[in-house]
């Protein structure tokens, strides 16, 4: 039986949730799981059915979409897994295990035994005969993890989640969300920079224009060039040219389209929480009030008065307010914005 209450940190991306996910994370007795779902693409596999062998081989095997990146020395920081060490189960051209990346990294230095120890786990504790959805299987290795690390609960944050928070709430009807946001320019313009944000639009420009996702489909994609215009060549996997990746500018709007449609579809699945299991922040009150949000965030997720006196002081100390990059917003991408904006005001959040 499951024993932790599900607790997701959402956002759109670059809005804070790593900074905040990381400081919950040094609450008393919460294990924090830093982009455990984000890798696996959970709205497709969310509701999917495997068996313990099956997902156990997907915690392992290489997300070819991000070779892309690691093989050429292009992954995001957040990417914490040491290619560099000459002992380590992955290499750069192999691609990287969804939860090797992050997940595994955040939690020990050696993120090679702790996948041993979870595949051994799927022999024997963690093993139910049958299919069971994947959303129960991930239930079942995050409660593991909590006991590896002698925790009391975990929480998981991914980047991008608002996008498929309407699977969470369906796939776990007794969880919590923190929602963390910014305001949408400085989420496109941060986007613009973040290669993993730039491959996700590279891959749906060419899937529109094609027909097909060649990061996912069988090969490399190099079979079926004929169907790609020979302008992006260069962006399918078998043909990848980095430089061309980093010199690629898209106009700022079409980053702040993904922010705003996921503000849309996200609070439109939010709303429908009671009060109680969902709470809000924004990222400028958690730079320029930091002690009073994050009191309030750590009460709402149930921590104690001790925890958080113990805690409050170190967290905020964290926290450094930045000015902002001068942003030059164009009527394309105003336009865009403020669709997004409209939804945060109507949900009380502008």
């Amino acid at each position: 039986m499951p024993r932790s209450t599900p607790l997701f940190v959402v956002s759109t991306g670059r809005s804070g949730s790593t900074l905040l996910g990381s400081l919950l994370g040094q609450l008393p007795g919460q294990v924090l799981l830093s982009e455990a779902l984000c890798l696996l693409d959970p709205a497709r596999l969310l509701h999917d059915h495997r068996t313990s062998a099956e997902f156990a081989a997907m915690l392992t095997e290489p997300v070819g979409a991000a070779s892309m990146l690691t093989t050429h020395h292009l992954e995001p920081a957040e990417f914490r897994y040491p290619f560099d060490r000459l002992d380590m189960r992955y290499g750069r051209r192999d691609g990287i295990g969804p939860l090797s990346a992050t997940t595994l990294p955040t939690l020990t230095k050696e993120p090679d035994e702790l996948l041993a120890d979870i595949e051994r786990a799927y022999l024997h504790e963690l093993y139910r005969p049958g299919v069971e959805p994947v959303s129960a299987h991930l239930r079942r290795l995050f409660d593991h993890l909590v006991d590896r690390f002698d925790g009391t609960g975990w929480i998981e944050r991914s980047g991008a989640s608002l996008d498929y928070v309407a699977s969470l709430i369906e796939a776990y009807p007794d969880a919590r969300f923190v929602h963390v946001h910014r305001r949408g320019a400085d989420v496109a313009a941060s986007m613009a920079r973040h290669p993993m944000f730039r491959l996700h639009l590279l891959r749906i420009k060419v899937g529109q224009i094609c027909g097909f996702d060649p990061y996912l489909a069988p090969g490399d994609g190099t079979d079926r060039l004929d169907e790609v215009p020979e302008t992006l060549h260069w962006a399918i996997p078998g043909s990848f040219d980095p430089e061309r990746f980093i010199a690629w500018d898209p106009p700022l709007h079409e980053f702040a389209r993904l922010w705003a449609l996921q503000i849309r579809t996200g609070l439109s699945a939010l709303r429908e929480l009671p009060v109680d299991r969902v709470h809000h922040v924004g990222y400028d009150d958690l730079v320029t009030r930091p002690v009073p949000t994050l009191v309030d965030v750590a009460q709402f997720i149930g921590a104690d008065a001790d925890a958080i006196g113990g805690w409050i002081g170190p967290a905020a100390d964290h926290i450094e307010a930045r000015d902002r990059d001068p942003i030059t917003i164009d009527p394309a991408t105003a336009r865009v914005l403020r669709l997004g904006d409209r939804a945060l005001t109507s949900a009380g959040l502008l």
